[in-house]
């Protein structure tokens, strides 16, 4: 026992650094239609897949990139497996996020260590372009973390995985990365994950949104790993006349999970038109808010006819300002949602555009009770 104990001592000591999000894996439950939707509506482009062709009974995955993120679409060949078990629960949905490190089993040591349930062991994968290390644990919900060592593998993506022939990348404005990942947590677990993914990650709490409305609220804290180039944003509901957005999430999905994927850009106004002629709707912000937009803000640097119109929200920071969209949920449960922002040198979220998106997100809900 006391072995055990000074081992679990010891991987909470050693750091493991996370260098960035490696991919994003999204259950999908007619991965045809998903991969159609994700590349012609957003601009990704299917590069690779996996399924009984290359020796995977259970699922098939297509492996869609753009400007270095990558989303891995899984659908299941069977009605009665683990993830159709899950898509049956919660509706097409992020299962995993996984990080880049360099110590694959380093990092599922510790995140163990400091609570985490064990998904996958480490495991050492090859083929002619290498190998490759990597590992798996559960955090909130059936949210899974994966760890992907890659120091020894010179392959585009992961072993197993076939590349697709003739394919062309979408020409479609682009996105520039991922901004961040957005966790909808259960009431009073805010605390309990800020602390986890501070153990297990290193991530760091660098800002902090609690809110309310007339009838709900939220209280968040974003994280980021030690380079910065990794957020997430956490978010538990708070009390209110009506359930909250988040509230209502948990509701659908039947718990905790990502709500949401925060995609960069570096023209928010081009990217929305063309994004709006692939069929995408976005939430509809409440008209008084720009009423009241450069009596807050001051001078804009856009006019305030096209912000009003394509319901884009503008905020500051100390460091700069940021405009930010919302689009309404990809499927029929409120839950899974994109969001599309543009930073002009502002680090936050949008902190002052919170309460706005609640009232256009409680407009909708208001149509869905009726």
């Amino acid at each position: 026992m006391q072995s055990i104990a000074m081992e679990h001592s010891a991987a909470k000591q050693n750091f493991v650094e996370i260098e960035q999000i490696d991919h994003v894996e999204i259950y999908v439950a007619n991965i045809h239609q998903a991969a159609y939707f994700y590349s012609s509506a957003l601009g990704f482009t299917p590069v690779a897949f996996r399924g009984p062709e290359s020796g995977l009974d259970d699922r098939v995955s297509v492996l869609l990139q753009q400007a270095g993120m990558r989303l891995v679409l899984t659908s299941s060949t069977g009605s009665h497996s683990a993830i159709s078990e899950y898509i049956h629960l919660h509706g097409d949905s992020v299962r995993g996020v996984a990080f880049t490190v360099d110590d694959a089993e380093g990092a599922f040591r510790r995140a163990v260590a400091c609570g985490a349930q064990a998904v996958q062991l480490p495991a050492t994968v090859q083929d002619g372009k290498g190998r490759m290390i990597s590992s798996a644990i559960e955090a909130c919900g059936g949210l899974a973390h994966s760890f992907i060592e890659r120091s020894n593998y010179d392959g585009e993506f992961l072993p197993g995985f076939q590349p697709i022939p003739q394919a062309k990348e979408n020409q479609a404005p682009r996105f520039t990365s991922l901004d961040h990942v957005a966790i909808c947590l259960a009431k009073g677990t805010l605390d309990f994950w800020v602390k986890f993914y501070g153990e297990a990650f290193g991530f760091e709490s660098h800002y902090q949104i609690d809110i309310s409305t007339e009838y709900s609220g939220m209280k968040s804290k974003a994280l980021r790993n030690k380079r910065g180039n990794v957020q997430c944003v956490l978010l538990e509901p708070a009390e209110g006349k009506r359930k909250s957005q988040i509230q209502e999430y948990l509701n659908f999905h039947h718990g905790p999970g990502v709500q949401h994927l925060a995609f960069l850009t570096d023209d928010l106004i081009d990217t929305l038109r063309a994004l709006q002629n692939r069929g995408i709707e976005f939430l509809s912000t409440p008209r008084p808010y720009y009423d009241q937009l450069e009596g807050r803000l001051g001078k804009l640097g856009d006019p305030l006819d096209v912000l009003r119109e394509l319901n884009i929200l503008v905020d500051c920071d100390e460091t700069g300002q940021l405009m930010q969209v919302f689009t309404k949920p990809l499927h029929t449960r409120p839950t899974w949602f994109l969001e599309i922002i543009e930073r002009r040198g502002a680090r936050g979220f949008g902190g002052g555009n919170v309460k706005a998106l609640f009232e256009a997100v409680e407009a909708e809900q208001a149509l869905r009770a009726k």
